[in-house]
């Protein structure tokens, strides 16, 4: 292992003390995520959920508005061996990016990417201030993007495998990825265009063959039947109602959560639309959203200084087009829904910003040209991380919700 890669270790390790540290008592708990985790509990120690529902495919919480199960599921099996305590709860979601960021930096090794190139992406990734910050409270659709980067990359890994171990990975891979969908509502716009489009690059590139792509898609679409039947009955007033299909309970919704992150659909359509891209526009600029569970005012989610990066990793992944740059531009295409329809805020459009870390990452190796240019991104980067941890870990009131 040579100093970049020995550095790149380094980084993971301190990335992992610090989303452990403090972890059950800053944030202070979001409403959303203490009622999941409520929830989360009675499953694991009942088999019910707080509203006495077993084996539900959604939760339907304490206003009966719904939030996804994935967690809480995930959660459950940590409440049995821990006990029932914040710290409990969220530590699976640490546990999950650790294993998100030690995969990306194993799979740009196996790769052959330069160990410059894989430090900078792990030091982009490991002080990023949204990153941290979504790892260390257990809202349930915190864990959706990680899905989607897990399952991505277990799919990418497949070809540097043969035989056995190949096929296993790869149907990992789909499983995972096809949990987004039991990971947040929002999800199921965004898988609508990314699984269809990651697995036709993938088969175009010769990463996975159709033998593979006949075994993948059925198992994906079975996994997949269950949470689509509920959101044709939940959006439907006649099929709202709580039933049970098979080994899972369809609750009914007793309110809708449309209003609060969707677009109105009245009057101007197309105007709300331009709004809604308007005011995610002006977010970005802003590296802020507003909200203290997801930024800090005058450090932002990524740094004030990132946007030349972003811009120039963009046009250097449209210019240059390898299988990586693919598939962040598919990303993008994927969020084109969410972006249109769906107001913006960071957790509404939680899957973009794996893909504007990436953009960033490419954006820093473009023009890490040589050791001046290296230590001064080097020593900004650590400066910034500094000043954020010492902010955020000093406040005592970072409400969430």
């Amino acid at each position: 292992m040579d100093v970049w890669n020995t550095i790149a270790v380094f980084c993971m390790v301190a990335f992992s003390i610090v989303l452990l540290f403090r972890l059950g008592t800053i944030p202070t708990v979001f409403i959303d995520e203490g009622n999941g985790m409520y929830d989360s509990w009675s499953l694991a120690k009942y088999g019910v959920d707080s509203n006495l529902i077993s084996n539900p495919i959604y939760l339907q919480s304490f206003a009966g508005q719904g939030q996804s199960i994935l967690y809480a599921r995930l959660a459950g099996t940590f409440f049995k061996y821990l006990g029932y305590s914040v710290h409990a709860y969220r530590l699976p979601l640490v546990l999950v990016s650790v294993t998100s960021v030690i995969l990306l930096f194993n799979a740009l090794n196996a790769f052959g990417v330069k160990s410059k190139s894989v430090f900078f992406s792990i030091m982009v990734f490991c002080t990023s201030p949204w990153l941290i910050m979504v790892s260390r409270f257990g809202m349930d659709c915190n864990i959706s993007p990680f899905m989607v980067l897990i399952g991505t990359l277990l799919l990418l890994s497949t070809r540097l495998r043969v035989g056995g171990s190949r096929l296993i990975i790869g149907l990992l891979g789909t499983f995972i990825l096809g949990l987004t969908a039991y990971s947040y509502n929002i999800g199921w716009m965004y898988l609508l265009i990314f699984i269809p489009s990651v697995f036709l690059l993938l088969y175009l590139s010769k990463n996975i063959s159709i033998k593979e792509l006949l075994l993948y898609i059925p198992i994906l679409f079975i996994e997949l039947v269950p949470i689509m039947i509920f959101a044709i009955r939940s959006n439907i007033s006649g099929l709202n109602k709580t039933t049970h299909i098979f080994a899972w309970t369809y609750p009914k919704l007793l309110s809708s959560r449309a209003s609060e992150s969707m677009i109105s659909f009245d009057g101007n359509i197309l105007h709300n639309i331009v709004k809604n891209i308007s005011n995610g526009i002006r977010m970005f600029l802003n590296n802020s959203d507003g909200l203290p569970w997801n930024s800090i005012p005058g450090i932002g989610a990524y740094y004030p200084i990132i946007l030349p990066f972003l811009v120039i990793g963009i046009l250097v992944s449209l210019y240059r087009r390898n299988l990586i740059d693919k598939l962040l531009i598919l990303g993008c295409i994927s969020t084109i829904l969410i972006i249109l329809v769906v107001t913006p805020n960071y957790n509404h459009w939680i899957f973009i910003h794996f893909i504007v870390l990436s953009f960033i990452t490419v954006g820093i190796n473009e023009i890490s040209i040589n050791r001046k240019i290296q230590i001064a991104i080097i020593l900004s980067y650590g400066i910034l991380f500094l000043n954020f941890s010492s902010i955020y870990f000093k406040q005592r009131n970072i409400a969430v919700g």
